[in-house]
This record gives structure tokens, C-alpha cells and sequence, in this order.
């Protein structure tokens, strides 16, 4: 027995828990062989739309305030990381330093003082600018 196909909605990319419930898909569907869950509450799905951007959208539609920075800010921008970076796939994430440290599975944590225009919207996702993403990769 196969199991419903998922809208077209979530076929872009990354997609949180709550989005797939809001256009009617199940736990259960979301559960699904052909649904993965890097984490808590984001699901991808295998035959969606591949790249950076749409898998890493969801991380930043789980708040309003996460923001992807320093390596995953570096993915989004397809800048040029050296080989050791390129390696290391965990997701950076980061909130205002007031806020509490982001904490899940595959998740680098970060609590960080952003300045106007360090943060900006590309292709619907939170992401510390081009400069910005330098400057946090420059202390590495």
C-alpha cells in the first residue's frame, strides 16, 4: 500500500512539522520511508528540490529570530569554503545574544550581536549577509 503524495508546497525543499500539518498532511505521512527528519520538527523530502537553499530553509522557518551563519551562511552564498569546511556539514545557526543558543541534532549553536543589514532574507531563508558571512568565517 503506498502511502499519499506530499503537496507540491513541501516538494521545494525543507519544510517544518508545523507547515505540513497547516496544509493537512498527517504525523503519520510525515513519517513516511520517503520523508527524511534531519530534526526535530523539519522534514525533507526525497524527491524535492535539492541544493542549499531548499534544504536548509526550514531551519529558519522554525522561529523568527534564527538565522544561518559562518559555514551554512557560506552554502547559501556558494562561496568557495577550504576542503576541512566543506567536510563539515552540521547546520550553523544563530540568534540574537539575548536569546536562547539554538540546540538540536546537527545543529552549531550560536548566540550573536547583529548590526542593520547583517541579516537579510535570500530566497526565503534568515542568512547573515555575503560581508557578514565572511567576517564570522575570517575567526576561523
Amino acid at each position: 500500500m503506498s502511502s499519499s503524495r506530499l503537496p507540491e508546497e513541501l516538494l521545494a525543499g525543507s519544510f517544518t512539522d508545523l507547515a505540513a500539518r497547516e496544509l493537512g498532511v498527517t504525523r503519520k505521512r510525515q513519517r513516511q520511508p520517503d520523508v527524511v527528519i534531519p530534526s526535530r520538527g523539519i522534514r525533507i523530502p526525497f524527491d524535492g528540490a535539492s541544493g542549499p537553499i531548499a534544504s536548509l530553509r526550514a531551519y529558519t522557518e522554525l522561529d523568527s529570530t534564527s538565522v544561518l551563519t559562518h559555514h551554512s551562511g557560506a552554502r547559501i552564498w556558494a562561496c568557495g569554503l577550504p576542503a576541512w569546511m566543506q567536510e563539515d556539514w552540521r547546520i550553523h545557526v544563530a540568534r540574537e545574544r539575548d536569546a536562547s543558543k539554538p540546540r538540536r541534532r546537527n545543529v552549531v549553536g550560536h548566540r550573536m550581536t547583529f548590526r542593520a543589514g547583517e541579516v537579510v532574507m535570500h530566497d526565503g531563508v534568515r542568512v547573515t549577509s555575503p560581508a557578514r558571512t565572511w567576517l564570522d568565517l575570517a575567526s576561523l
